[in-house]
C-alpha cells in the first residue's frame, strides 16, 4: 500500500507498508520512506516509529485478513477455516465457514481467499478459493447464508474448477473491482515436482 499527499505523489511523503505474516503473527514493515518537495529532492529524514501490537493469537496458519464491509473481521486459516474475529481479539467459539473436510492443506496449497459479495449485508454470499481435495483442483465457490437451522458450508455452488497437477505456486486473492465483478489469483501452475 503506498500513501501520499493529496497534492500528488511529487510533493508529499510516500510511504510504502507490506503486512507480513509470520507464524500466526501479523506485522506491518515499513519498506521505504522518502519526503520530496516542489523541486523533487529530500526535504528532511523521515521520523517512523512503528508499535507492533497482537491482534489475535492461537490460529493456525492464517493467510488472510478480511473485512465483510460492515466492520466485521474474518480470518482465513488455510486448513479450511474461516474464524470471525471479535474486537476483543477473540474468534468466535463456532467457526464462520468450514470447509476442511473438501480442502486439500499441503505446501501451498489450502483456503487461499476470501471476498465478500459488494453488497454483503443485504445479499449474504461469500466467494471463496481452495484447493480440492484429493486432486488440488483450485476451486472457486459461492456460498450463502444458510436456510433456518443448516450450515453455510451446505450452501456452496461452484463457480470454477481448474486443475492443478503441481503442488507450488498457488495464488488465492479474490476481490470484487469497481463493477462488482470478481476477480481472481491464481498463481502460475506450479512446477514439475
Amino acid at each position: 500500500m503506498t500513501t501520499t499527499s493529496s497534492d500528488g505523489p511529487s510533493s508529499g511523503a510516500v510511504i510504502s507498508l507490506a503486512l507480513v505474516i509470520l507464524g500466526g503473527l501479523a506485522i506491518i514493515v515499513v519498506l521505504a520512506g522518502q519526503l520530496r518537495g516542489d523541486g523533487g529532492g529530500p526535504l528532511e529524514a523521515l521520523e517512523l516509529t512503528v508499535e507492533l501490537e497482537t491482534v489475535v493469537d492461537g490460529l493456525d496458519a492464517p493467510v488472510l485478513l478480511a473485512g465483510d464491509g460492515s466492520g466485521g473481521r474474518y480470518v482465513v486459516e488455510q486448513d479450511g477455516r474461516i474464524l470471525l474475529l471479535a474486537a476483543d481479539g477473540t474468534t468466535a467459539s463456532e467457526p464462520f465457514l468450514d470447509i476442511r473436510d473438501r480442502v486439500l492443506h499441503q505446501h501451498e496449497r489450502g483456503l487461499l481467499g476470501l471476498a465478500f459479495h459488494p453488497d454483503y449485508e443485504a445479499d449474504g454470499r461469500i466467494f471463496v478459493t481452495y484447493s480440492r481435495s484429493p486432486d488440488g483442483a483450485t476451486v472457486i465457490s459461492e456460498f450463502g447464508r444458510p436456510e433456518d437451522e443448516g450450515q453455510r458450508e451446505d450452501t456452496e455452488r461452484p463457480l470454477l474448477t481448474i486443475p492443478q497437477p503441481y503442488k507450488t505456486h498457488k495464488g488465492g486473492m479474490l476481490a470484487f473491482d469497481r463493477d462488482g465483478m470478481l476477480l481472481a489469483s491464481l498463481g502460475d501452475g506450479g512446477h514439475m515436482d
